[in-house]
């Protein structure tokens, strides 16, 4: 009796070793899909450039939960783009802050605005402060926090400000899938918040 305990307790400790190297994922990217608004020509003609500023307190992407369930994780994004009634397209593999910048591009060229990355002079700039950015585990849920804010400038001066916030969660017990499909709606939803026209008509350009 003592024997058949002793080999149903080794069976219980490969199932559990097992069933935690299951869970933890190991990959060097995650995937973050970005499907564009409807493109506008309201600005069409205007120029702006285009800045982006990272002031996050946590610089890592995961959280502590997160961390625990994704080993090997390089910091690098595989940044995927969908046009307004287009198939998805793999855009590159970047760090956060490129593709930031990236997603931003995109996001105001299919407003219209004719974008630099250089200032210019008499042109307004366009500064996107990254002040969250976090894919977490809580439970059995892929949870996901992203905040900016935008800041319209001319010669130094802030003409207009919006905040934007988003945040979402999705339950997923194996596998990156549920968290990078989280990662890929908040991520578009909080781009796309941004109301450039707003922000321009307010700026007084």
């Amino acid at each position: 009796m003592r024997e058949r305990n002793q080999v149903f307790g080794i069976w219980l400790k490969i199932l559990f070793i097992s069933a935690f190297i299951i869970s933890c994922v190991s990959i060097s990217e995650l995937n973050v899909s970005y499907l564009l608004p409807p493109p506008s020509d309201l600005l069409k003609g205007k120029k702006v450039t285009l800045k982006i500023e990272d002031r996050r307190d946590i610089k890592k992407i995961l959280g502590q939960g997160a961390q625990k369930e994704i080993r090997d994780f390089s910091g690098n994004l595989s940044f995927s783009v969908t046009r307004y009634s287009e198939p998805e397209f793999k855009v590159g593999i970047y760090q956060l802050g490129p593709m930031m910048k990236e997603a931003f591009n995109r996001r105001l060229k299919n407003a219209g605005l004719d974008v630099f990355f250089k200032e210019l002079r008499d042109e307004p700039q366009l500064v996107i402060v990254l002040n969250e950015f976090l894919l977490d585990r809580s439970g059995q849920k892929w949870v996901v926090r992203m905040s900016y804010e935008a800041r319209l400038l001319k010669e130094g001066k802030v003409l207009s400000s919006q905040g934007i916030n988003g945040a979402g969660e999705r339950y997923g017990l194996m596998g990156t899938g549920p968290a990078e499909t989280v990662l890929g709606e908040i991520f578009t939803d909080a781009v796309n918040k941004l109301d450039l026209h707003e922000l321009f008509q307010q700026a007084g350009l």
